[in-house]
């Protein structure tokens, strides 16, 4: 990719309101997020902690998609399910200690291939690469 650096913008604006949520924006696409029941809200949103495992879960997705058309790999359909792990490291400062993505790939015409595009995909995907969190995955039949 020749063209970076790229940039993308998201802006959200708030009240003082604890239990009020909020509206995120990128682009024409706007989310609903909240404090979560987890941190002594209401929920009713997407929380900080939904989206950024979220945005993992998209850059896999997104980078597999690429990654397989390049190695010229069809496939029916990707489905991954994420879990975040929330806690405080040794010193006992809180942070998204952990994700794992369980991988369901059907009828993929190059089954063989799945573990090492899977790989790639974790090594090369952008916010993948980005995060500092551990990073595990099962791939299922």
């Amino acid at each position: 990719m020749d063209n970076m650096p790229i940039e993308f913008r998201s802006e959200a604006k708030a009240n003082k309101n604890f239990d009020q949520p909020w509206t995120i924006t990128s682009g024409v696409t706007h989310s609903v997020c909240a404090i979560p029941t987890e941190f002594g809200g209401l929920g009713g949103g997407f929380s900080p902690e939904d989206l950024f495992l979220q945005a993992a879960i998209n850059c896999f997705i997104g980078t597999f998609k690429v990654i397989a058309k390049l190695s010229k790999m069809n496939f029916s359909e990707l489905h991954v399910v994420g879990k975040l792990i929330v806690d405080k490291n040794d010193q006992k400062k809180i942070l998204m200690k952990a994700i794992h993505l369980d991988i369901f790939i059907t009828e993929a015409d190059r089954p063989d291939r799945l573990d090492t595009i899977v790989a790639k995909t974790i090594r090369d995907g952008f916010i993948l690469n980005s995060i500092k969190s551990e990073i595990t995955y099962a791939l299922n039949p």
